[in-house]
């Protein structure tokens, strides 16, 4: 099942005050320059949400672009020092170069606190790279997007910006990049993908080209993303922790977000993702009980019931009815959650999931090509509809779905299954035997992909191999054939 692509939203970071000599520092203080080599960069790299469909490589620093990052820093350091030093929260921040084709691309990865430059976003002229910078460390600031999801943005700042997108794009959703946002005191070129871009652009053109801002928008950055924190954000260390601990160790994740709910009781993406850590411990009641959570603060910050943030909510919830196969509340969930946000990949993608169960095969390919058009570069999709054409037996089909969520990363037991079960289907026996065998990799108690394996060995001729196979599907028992 799909895990709500949710990794960079954790929490509001801050750093101990040093305004007096941070115009003289050297920017190795606030950062590090990771080369391929380095360990961090072998194991967070590849799953930073980068485009799996360009061409992409880490490549060494070399002296000329550290300079480049350096002066850059220095500017706004001068400029905005608490914006550095809460981006920083008391650790470096890893600074990666990455190559996308020619492309300029750059990105924060909040969760593990690191930005990724592009050659391309360190062109010059040198504004260029201070806005760059500014923009992601406001990312790693917001990184649980407790400012832009806490009552003050939604009483003070959606409501100014919802009458922009309303007088000039008659837009009901967050996308917005239009030179006439200086009519109405934006800046020109403001862009607004999502509340998070939204923050992250403003405070670009407050820090770097001395944006005057409505009040309302320059008062609320003032005090949460520009202001000098006073100490180190605790939280902000524990939940960058348990997001990294969440797919392997849920119940560390469960202890440190306890932890993190006596501190801040009331951050919502804490009592959401402590919802996926129940879950993974087969604890749906607990789970569905900080589903309730979240909503309940969500309507304490004053967001209305037909906001996208309510669609979260639900779609936690589907997740959990499906878990538990109770189809029809999942349903009824997952139409909840895309009612409310028509562009919500993961629900179109699990509400797909639903329909293969009801043997509603059309509804299911549906609903993975839309979520598949909201994001291409998303594995699971794909992953999704193989499973869903092999059961239909289109085997070349599921084949070609199966390589697509392989090469973005997509993997775990199923869809090497599938894919070995097309293979077997077309009389590959040689690669099928190679995708059981990383199907039993992934989960070795789950007797299926050895039962697949031990009819190709009898195909062969390979009768121990498969004595052998069969052998461990009686030792594991019956109980084991769910994924």
């Amino acid at each position: 099942m799909k895990t709500i692509g949710l990794l960079s939203i954790f929490t509001f970071l801050v750093i101990p005050s040093h305004a007096s000599e941070s115009a003289t520092l050297p920017c190795e203080r606030y950062v590090t320059f990771l080369n391929p080599g380095n360990s961090f960069a072998k194991e967070y790299a590849p799953d930073a949400g980068l485009s799996p469909q360009r061409k992409y490589e880490l490549q060494a620093w070399s002296d000329k672009r550290k300079k480049i990052i350096c002066d850059a820093l220095c500017k706004i350091q001068k400029k905005a020092p608490g914006l550095v030093a809460r981006a920083s929260n008391g650790e470096k921040i890893k600074l990666l170069l990455t190559r996308y084709d020619d492309s300029s691309v750059g990105m924060a990865a909040p969760a593990s606190g690191s930005v990724y430059c592009s050659p391309g976003s360190l062109d010059p002229p040198p504004e260029s790279v201070q806005c760059f910078l500014a923009h992601e460390f406001v990312h790693l600031i917001d990184r649980d997007e407790y400012l832009t999801r806490g009552r003050e943005w939604n009483q003070l700042i959606v409501p100014y910006l919802d009458r922009y997108r309303q007088m000039y794009n008659e837009f009901e959703t967050w996308h917005v990049v239009d030179p006439r946002a200086a009519e109405l005191g934006l800046p020109s070129g403001y862009a607004a993908s999502n509340p998070g871009e939204a923050l992250a652009e403003c405070t670009k053109f407050i820090v770097v080209r001395n944006w005057k801002a409505p009040s309302a928008i320059q008062s609320f950055i003032m005090k949460n993303v520009l202001a000098e924190p006073q100490a180190v954000n605790i939280e902000a260390k524990l939940l960058r922790q348990a997001i990294l601990d969440l797919p392997k160790q849920p119940l560390k994740a469960i202890a440190t977000y306890t932890e993190v709910l006596r501190i801040d009781p009331d951050c919502i993406p804490v009592w959401e993702h402590l919802s996926y850590a129940w879950d993974a411990e087969d604890e749906p009641e607990l789970a569905a009980f900080c589903v309730n959570e979240a909503a309940q603060l969500l309507k304490k910050n004053g967001v209305p019931p037909y906001d996208k943030d309510f669609a979260i909510c639900h779609f936690v919830l589907g997740s959990l009815y499906l878990d538990q196969s109770d189809l029809k509340k999942a349903m009824d969930e997952f139409n909840k959650a895309i009612k409310l946000d028509p562009q919500y990949e993961d629900a179109y993608c699990v509400r797909g999931v639903v329909y293969d169960h009801l043997k509603q095969e059309r509804n299911a390919l549906a609903d993975f090509e839309r979520a598949i058009v909201i994001n291409p570069e998303d594995g699971w999709p794909y992953r999704n509809r193989a499973i869903s054409y092999y059961n239909t037996g289109q085997y070349s089909k599921a084949m070609m779905d199966a390589n697509k969520a392989i090469i973005r990363k997509t993997v775990d037991n199923q869809i090497y299954n599938t894919r070995g079960r097309a293979y077997e289907a077309q009389g590959k026996y040689r690669q099928a035997i190679e995708d059981y065998t990383k199907a039993i990799a992934y989960q070795h108690k789950w007797t299926v992909p050895y039962k697949n394996r031990a009819r190709v060995y009898e195909i062969l001729g390979q009768v121990q191999l498969a004595a052998k196979d069969r052998q461990s599907v009686k030792e594991l028992g019956p109980g084991n054939d769910e994924p």
